[in-house]
């Protein structure tokens, strides 16, 4: 049997993720990470409806209590400033729709907390991630058995070394029987947020005039021809593929299908301009495979995005060109792009670029 670390939210899945390895006989030590949110945020009152809140923290430690292993909180708001928010920001200001929770993953609960746990000469770190791991030549994530809770997008960027000393107990388990089993054991069923943690209400605006002070900066919108038809109050408000909020009104939808950060500009279009069949990636993982040049593989450009057949060249160092069978929706730089083999296993992925370097 091994000693494992539980990276605990005070949520269902990492609880139950806890309960099922003590239960299989594992030395079983809970953390629970104490992250930038669970402060209050910029005078505004601490939140309780996220994994990082004392709330939910108090629920790990009960857990841990009636189950009889040790609970340790772990200090990571520096961390989780400087390796997801900073960035996070940073991409909004260049026009990019960044994806924290894949940062948070790999630069944070795989890389930050094993640096703090393994002091406590633990074999494993474990998630409550709707994930399986398994091992060939390489070690390698594929999509977990309940496809509707499937988490593995939000891996691909894991390495072989945190993957080899990594745990998914809930992989070959669905939502409703994780569910059943938390009620069998007497745990409390919370709401599960579909908010970005650090972000209060979802407002991406407010967030980034508090974080980086900004004052508006108007610009140009423009139509597909390259028509000004209006003026937006700064590019950060948008991402591409938005329909609300444009503030503008041309008598049909209009979509935002541009970004561009040097000219401070929008550009909308109609709905088939949001569909094209290429685009590049860069800032390669690799997984199951070692490159990724000359396969045909499924690709997903979002964690809900339904897979979509395509072919992935090599154009130079770090940049691949993905051409999809059929031409995909809203494909937005700066978040990842992730690519699949036949069996739902992770080839590797990258981070959609705006063109080719």
């Amino acid at each position: 049997m091994a000693k494992i670390a539980v990276a605990m939210s005070g949520g269902v899945d990492s609880s139950v993720a806890a309960i099922l390895l003590k239960e299989e006989g594992h030395e079983i030590v809970g953390v629970s990470m104490m992250l930038w949110p669970c402060a209050e945020i910029d005078g505004i009152e601490t939140r309780t409806d996220i994994c990082c809140s004392p709330t939910h923290t108090h629920s790990a430690r009960e857990v841990a209590k009636t189950f009889h292993f040790p609970h340790y909180v772990v200090d990571l708001e520096r961390a989780i400033e400087e390796e997801v928010i900073e960035p996070f920001c940073e991409d909004y200001l260049k026009g990019l729709t960044p994806s924290p929770c894949i940062l948070c993953n790999e630069r944070i609960k795989f890389r930050k907390l094993w640096e703090k746990v393994k002091d406590l000469k633990v074999d494993f770190i474990a998630t409550g991630h709707y994930a399986l791991l398994k091992q060939d030549t390489r070690y390698f994530i594929t999509m977990a058995k309940d496809r509707r809770k499937d988490q593995s997008y939000f891996l691909f960027s894991l390495t072989q070394e945190q993957l080899k000393k990594s745990l998914f107990p809930l992989g070959n388990y669905t939502k409703e029987e994780v569910r059943k089993i938390a009620q069998g054991y007497g745990l409390p069923i919370k709401e599960e947020s579909q908010e970005i943690c650090f972000v209060p209400d979802n407002d991406y605006t407010s967030f980034l005039k508090r974080r980086k002070r900004l004052v508006f900066r108007p610009g140009a919108i423009y139509d597909i021809s390259g028509k000004k038809i209006g003026e937006h109050q700064g590019i950060y408000h948008f991402t591409i593929g938005q329909r609300k909020g444009l503030k503008i009104s041309l008598g049909e939808p209009r979509y935002v299908v541009e970004i561009n950060p040097e000219e401070n500009s929008i550009v909308l279009g109609r709905k088939e301009d949001l569909y094209q069949k290429v685009l590049f990636a860069h800032r390669m993982s690799f997984m199951k495979a070692e490159d990724l040049d000359g396969v045909i593989a499924w690709a997903k450009i979002r964690s809900t995005h339904k897979p979509a057949r395509c072919l992935i060249s090599k154009v130079k160092k770090d940049f691949y060109q993905v051409e999809f069978v059929d031409a995909q929706k809203a494909v937005a730089p700066g978040q990842a792009v992730v690519f699949y083999d036949d069996e739902g296993a992770i080839l590797g992925g990258g981070w959609i670029a705006r063109e080719n370097g």
